[in-house]
């Protein structure tokens, strides 16, 4: 009788957990099965023990570690990006993880870019940091129609006092718009997880947690440019580097929609 009273607790415990599972937004368990590999998905970084820079997603795009950063255990789904065992803000030296440009790591119109964030320090003393960044973008605007213009970028730019913004660029090879929210807290040593979509006609948002949190609309727009660069992981693809100070988990980047 203890013997089957140990399986009957197992099995409930195993019931909670499944049904759990089901009530969960998709975001948040791991992604599997269509979610992970799905032909919308363009790419998807677990970095799981039996893949950690593979893309997950099986269409090839795997991540080479630049600089100090590394895998480590304590991740939202198990293993995680540190993406710079330094303080985080800009340097000089690449940090987080690369993959290799190709065509089809530019959405064909609407997409969702996506992640879960654990910060080891305020973000709102952080000039800027990176979450995705497939763009190099120029700032300052003095090379119009270059690389720079194109493609799309995720990251955060401090506003002090605790709080930060999240910001989405776009670039149409003719100009880069941006999409932002107003400054929020992202607790330090909290798992957040964090997501723009674009609707491939101007529009675009940003959520927290799955709460929109900010976004606009820029009239006469479509898809995004396609441009030549790789991707980085947590930090700036280039020139002057601004990584993530913490930890990053399931990056996604899909064509499309998110249906939940």
């Amino acid at each position: 009788m203890r013997g089957l009273h140990q399986v009957l607790v197992v099995s409930v415990a195993a019931l909670a957990i499944a049904l759990a599972a089901q009530a969960a937004e998709p975001w948040e368990v791991p992604y599997e099965g269509e979610q992970a590999m799905g032909p919308d998905v363009i790419a998807l970084w677990q970095f799981s023990p039996d893949g950690q820079l593979k893309d997950a997603s099986g269409k090839g795009h795997d991540l080479k570690l630049r600089g100090n950063a590394r895998i480590v255990e304590e991740g939202r789904f198990g293993p995680a990006l540190e993406a710079t065992t330094e303080a985080g803000g800009p340097g000089e030296t690449a940090c987080g993880a690369l993959c290799d440009s190709a065509p089809s790591l530019t959405p064909a119109g609407a997409f969702c870019v996506e992640a879960w964030v654990k910060p080891n320090r305020d973000l709102g003393d952080v000039e800027r940091c990176f979450i995705v960044d497939k763009m190099y973008v120029d700032y300052k605007h003095t090379n119009p129609n270059t690389e720079c213009l194109k493609d799309y970028m995720l990251l955060f730019r401090g506003a002090k006092e605790g709080k930060a913004r999240l910001e989405a660029a776009l670039g149409f090879g003719d100009a880069v718009l941006r999409y932002s929210t107003d400054a929020l807290v992202f607790g330090v040593g909290e798992w957040t997880h964090v997501a723009f979509t674009y609707d491939g006609a101007g529009k675009g948002r940003l959520y927290k947690d799955g709460e929109m949190v900010g976004g606009t609309t820029h009239e006469g727009r479509g898809p995004v440019t396609p441009g030549g660069y790789g991707l980085a992981i947590g930090d700036r693809f280039g020139s002057t580097y601004a990584p993530f100070p913490g930890l990053i988990d399931q990056v996604r980047v899909q064509n499309g929609l998110p249906s939940g």
